[in-house]
């Protein structure tokens, strides 16, 4: 089994991302990501208004102020369910500092609005106080909540899938619209902790999806340890990138950097492709109506990873991780198995109707529920299924995998264990004996020893048919593994990574 390291020692390696991995990870390709640093700056002055192509939008801010910006639509004969992202400019500058990015966006098949903040641009007004202009929660956040609104209440857009992209007091705006205003996501670029927390008038505990940007000399350091902060206090598939040896500031950090621009794209592109999730029901074998969510954004064809639950929780537990894994290019079915509860404030509606059937709700009563799954992404079409399982799920992921070789194509089991009674102590080593699929092992540090004699059970060898990973830090119990704030998360998700992409 495969020791962790520290991240700070892996950092030339992550985060990987599916669209440049066709060479597996050439290092030409790499960032050097590092954890901490930045550079002071200076505000250049409001910069005289130029469009950035689109069509030209006003509207109106709660306090009346009037709104410009920049509205363009992808090209094409697609008039509804459009995604979006709101791009938002730093102080001193204005819309047009995205003419670089806002191109590629469009490219993607998603809309764009560009707008000028309050005293910016064609907005009107002047910045009287810079300091109030950078904290108030009752000043330019009323700007980003109308462009929510209008992009919300555009016939074209759909309004679950409106990303923001912000670049230092846009990058803390950034942070708002996501806290408050429904974005599904975005990029922050050199803001501030303290900064983002006063704009947005409350303690900041509904960040997610997430790329938090900084230069690695941006003022001193403050700027990268702001980004790390924000990381730290979101969760789902947000994530720090400090560009290595830059002290460039907000949007300038894309000036020759092609390669940061690519990030930012492929991360808008799943955050709005994964973000949304269809309910579906199926069968299991004994009638039971068996609840998940479908996050399918890719044909039917491409690869797909069935995840189970913990015990006591539901799908919900994959509501952050699960967009990530589209993001790698996988769709995903979150299942309700009958053997659990609820965790994120979703209820296990599999367990609800198990429990008022008066049917048995035991760890292995749950084990047809994902074959149902399983069975239920082959008929759509799967070209390979993956099952993804935690703490006694990720038991049951083995034992299927040993027990009905044609089920699926590889497994991930987080926290396996013999969970399963004094009577079958050794069920899943048992079953791991002919599992001749890869498998991919982890869990939290001190659990290492209870998959060891299962791991060593399964035929092949490490690296090969599989592989195993005991974290440097204490780690996390089950999929929690995966979860942005928790210490070492960073290192599952690369080793996880490389993994998952062997299997595409």
């Amino acid at each position: 089994m495969a020791e962790g390291r520290p991240v700070d020692e892996r950092s030339d390696r992550w985060p990987p991302v599916p669209q440049w991995v066709e060479a597996r990870y050439p290092r030409e390709m790499r960032f050097t990501f590092l954890l901490g640093a930045a550079l002071s700056f200076s505000f250049s002055s409001v910069s005289a208004h130029a469009s950035v192509g689109g069509t030209e939008v006003k509207f109106k801010a709660e306090d009346g102020v009037e709104v410009c910006g920049t509205f363009t639509l992808p090209p094409g004969d697609i008039f509804s369910g459009i995604p979006a992202v709101l791009l938002v400019h730093g102080g001193g500058q204005d819309r047009t500092e995205w003419a670089t990015l806002q191109p590629q966006l469009v490219d993607r098949g998603w809309a764009t609005l560009a707008i000028d903040l309050r005293g910016h641009g064609a907005t009107g007004g002047q910045i009287k106080d810079w300091r109030s202009f950078f904290n108030d929660a009752d000043g330019a956040p009323n700007d980003v909540a109308a462009a929510m609104e209008f992009l919300d209440g555009h016939e074209s857009i759909d309004g679950t899938k409106i990303a923001v992209v912000g670049s230092s007091v846009g990058g803390n705006l950034a942070c708002v619209a996501i806290q408050k205003l429904g974005a599904c996501g975005g990029v922050f670029m050199s803001g501030k902790t303290e900064a983002a927390q006063s704009l947005a008038g409350e303690k900041l505990d509904h960040l997610h999806s997430l790329l938090f940007i900084a230069g690695e000399k941006e003022q001193g350091g403050a700027r990268a340890r702001w980004a790390k902060e924000l990381e730290a206090m979101s969760s789902g598939s947000s994530r720090a990138l400090i560009v290595a040896g830059s002290s460039k500031h907000g949007a300038a950090l894309l000036e020759g950097n092609d390669d940061l621009a690519d990030q930012i794209v492929h991360h808008l592109g799943g955050v709005i492709a994964g973000s949304k999730f269809k309910k579906v029901e199926f069968p299991s074998a004994d009638g039971l109506m068996v609840t998940a969510e479908m996050y399918g954004p890719h044909p039917v064809s491409a690869p797909w990873i069935v995840v189970s639950h913990q015990a006591g929780w539901s799908r919900g537990e994959y509501r952050g991780t699960a967009p990530r894994l589209t993001a790698l290019g996988f769709n995903v079915l979150a299942l309700d198995q009958r053997s659990g509860g609820a965790v994120n404030e979703v209820l296990n509606e599999t367990a609800a109707r198990a429990k008022a059937k008066g049917l048995p709700m035991a760890y292995l009563d749950a084990e047809p529920d994902i074959l149902a799954g399983i069975a239920w992404a082959r008929d759509l079409g799967a070209g390979k299924v993956l099952l993804l399982g935690s703490s006694y799920s990720a038991s049951l992921a083995l034992k299927i995998a040993g027990e009905h070789p044609k089920a699926v194509d590889a497994v991930v089991s987080l926290s396996p264990g013999e969970y399963f009674g004094r009577d079958q102590p050794k069920l899943i080593e048992t079953a791991a004996k002919t599992v001749a699929v890869p498998v991919f092992v982890s869990s939290a540090k001190d659990e290492a020893d209870d998959w060891a004699a299962m791991f060593a059970a399964i035929p092949g060898p490490e690296g090969t048919l599989k592989w195993g990973f005991v974290p440097a830090a204490a780690g996390q119990h089950g999929s929690r593994a995966l979860w942005s704030k928790f210490e070492g998360s960073r290192a599952l998700w690369y080793e996880l990574t490389t993994f998952l992409l062997q299997q595409r």
